[in-house]
């Protein structure tokens, strides 16, 4: 980590670069603000897998994967609201143990141990594809149609 002035210019001095002079840039991080003021499309990966990916705004406001969600709630955001609606993914994964091995991984989706949305068949299979209303992209089961049902228990999580 630098320090916050020095970090600014340098994700100014991207900025420039990709403007500018049209550089491609593959920004890899694990914080969500730099990601969302340099990038223009964001892909999450939990544990080795590809969770979620789209355009950076839309992945940013409006997670569809468990993970995602509780990647964006750890990152402070003076704008998101404090009495937010629903409860935090905080508290749903707050007791769920620690990240999978990354030597001996469990089977099906990587996130199921820690998701509280976990269905059967997330521990035994990967998830397809599943594309999005804004043309992202998710692997998650909630998101198939057939267990997904918005508001129900065990649906799609809501971004807060």
């Amino acid at each position: 980590m630098l320090d916050v002035s020095i970090r600014l210019d340098v994700l100014n001095l991207l900025a420039r670069l990709r403007d500018d002079e049209g550089m491609a840039l593959l920004y890899i991080t694990h914080d969500i603000a730099s990601a969302r003021y340099l990038c223009d499309e964001a892909y999450v990966m939990y544990a080795g897998q590809m969770v979620e990916g789209g355009p950076a705004e839309s992945v940013i406001n409006d997670p569809q994967h468990p993970y995602t969600r509780l990647l964006v709630e750890s990152s402070p955001d003076p704008e998101r609201s404090m009495a937010s609606e629903g409860t935090s993914v905080f508290e749903d994964v707050g007791t769920l143990g620690e990240p999978p091995s990354l030597v001996n991984p469990p089977n099906g989706c990587r996130f199921h141990p820690r998701c509280p949305h976990a269905l059967d068949k997330c521990r035994t299979s990967f998830p397809p594809r599943t594309t999005t209303k804004d043309g992202g992209w998710v692997h998650c089961w909630l998101h198939d149609g057939a267990d997904a049902q918005p508001g129900a228990a065990g649906g799609p999580p809501t971004a807060a």
